[in-house]
């Protein structure tokens, strides 16, 4: 039975999305997306549903690697003037492609056109700017990348319930003690969780669960010599240590179980939304829960919006509004945006898609990955995004081989601090 999410605002938008264009004239767009594999009858669907509604737009769906490559292919097709009318832009990427003056700002159109952005979580749209502007809108989701899954049985068997999910730190490390098993050579055989594995993040996760920061407010001062900083570091080489028995002890259990949650090796474990459809299709009878990230003693529990793709219309591109018209259409109308997360299981940057009964149905948790899209911390966003943070994630890898943290954390702040002063003086 056809559901009906009322998106009033996005019918109104569609409705009156022919007053900038010529309807006699034809029109075909190039549309560059990574949605490959099973999502390609997906995709064909929407544009054919896009195509009905817009009868003189043709929508070619070119399928595109998503590796690192497709930025270099994106410059290049700008440089050459073989443009793509609409591609599929990571976020973290827009401050490199605005630098570069690859995108073109959607504001325009989002004002001509009255789109409420509120019908995004506002750190799913917050994430689309830059420089006060818009560049893409966002599908799918940039936040709840970092829930905690837990494995209900090993929780059982070691006396412990949901009600036991640890909220804090601390907690953690309460709960850790009681999960690990070791066999009788003392090798690990539950490991309780791992806390150097962040996804699509690395150790600036838990600095910002716990209340520090990585950037001056202006986004010109590298800030990683902090009282945060240091006793985040501190208490991820001394989990490590003290209750998994050290680095090697990991390695070794990781190279034994490859799958360790899907396994059920692993009690506790960072993961995105996403994996609780991957979880159930590959292991149907895992018994999993899944609650927020648990706090530092100086914050609380976040999510981090840093990378999440997003549609977005090269400079040059031949036919900007009905590219515009695409991007609006699949990321904000029912039958689209709501319909492919739908599909997948998987929530949608439109707070109204995820009150979706069949959704909800599909993954009890779903509110509390609603809380994590709402909880979404906003990483600063300087000239030279992607590129420092990978700088600044590096700093564990001495501190887990025994560095000074304090050291590890001058040096590594020492060079991130050289590279955006760089960047800056080229702007």
């Amino acid at each position: 039975m056809r559901r009906t999410l009322v998106l009033a605002v996005v019918i109104g938008i569609l409705l009156a999305s022919t007053a900038f264009v010529d309807a006699q004239e034809r029109v075909t767009l190039r549309f560059w997306n990574g949605w490959g594999g099973a999502r390609i009858p997906l995709m064909e669907k929407m544009i054919a549903d896009f195509e009905a509604l817009y009868p003189w737009i043709e929508v070619e769906n070119e399928v595109i690697s998503l590796g690192n490559e497709r930025i270099e292919r994106l410059i290049l097709a700008v440089a050459s003037g073989s443009v793509p009318d609409v591609v599929m832009i990571d976020r973290a990427d827009i401050p490199m492609f605005v630098r570069k003056g690859i995108l073109h700002p959607l504001d325009e159109y989002i004002e001509k056109d009255g789109l409420d952005t509120s019908i995004f979580y506002e750190p799913e749209i917050a994430s689309s700017r830059y420089a006060g502007s818009t560049y893409v809108l966002p599908i799918p989701t940039a936040g709840a990348k970092q829930l905690l899954f837990v494995n209900n049985d090993i929780f059982a068997e070691s006396g412990l319930s949901e009600q036991d999910i640890p909220r804090t730190w601390a907690e953690l490390e309460e709960v850790s003690r009681k999960v690990t098993r070791r066999e009788a050579d003392g090798s690990l055989e539950i490991l309780a969780f791992d806390p150097l594995f962040v996804p699509d993040a690395g150790w600036d996760f838990w600095l910002f669960s716990n209340g520090g920061t990585i950037v001056s407010e202006d986004l010109r001062t590298v800030k990683l010599v902090t009282p945060e900083a240091i006793s985040t570091l501190e208490w991820i080489r001394s989990f490590v240590d003290v209750i998994n028995g050290g680095t090697e002890a990991m390695q070794a259990h990781a190279a034994k179980y490859t799958s360790g949650f899907a396994d059920g090796r692993v009690a506790m474990s960072l993961r995105g939304s996403w994996d609780w459809y991957i979880l159930r299709q590959t292991v149907p009878d895992i018994n999993m829960a899944l609650a927020m990230p648990p706090a530092g003693p100086n914050g609380k529990s976040i999510n981090l919006v840093d990378k999440g793709w997003g549609y977005g219309i090269p400079k040059g591109a031949p036919h900007p509004y009905e590219s515009w018209l695409l991007i609006k259409y699949m990321t904000t109308a029912e039958e689209a945006a709501c319909w492919f997360m739908r599909e997948q299981a998987r929530p949608s940057p439109v707070i109204a898609c995820n009150q979706d009964p069949e959704l909800v149905e599909s993954n009890p948790y779903m509110h509390v990955i609603g809380e994590a899209l709402m909880a979404g911390y906003q990483i600063p966003i300087t000239p030279i995004h992607s590129q420092l943070f990978a700088e600044i994630r590096t700093v564990t890898s001495p501190v887990m081989r025994g560095q000074s943290i304090l050291g590890a954390l001058q040096e590594t702040e020492r060079r991130a601090q050289a590279m955006l002063d760089e960047a800056w003086a080229e702007e």
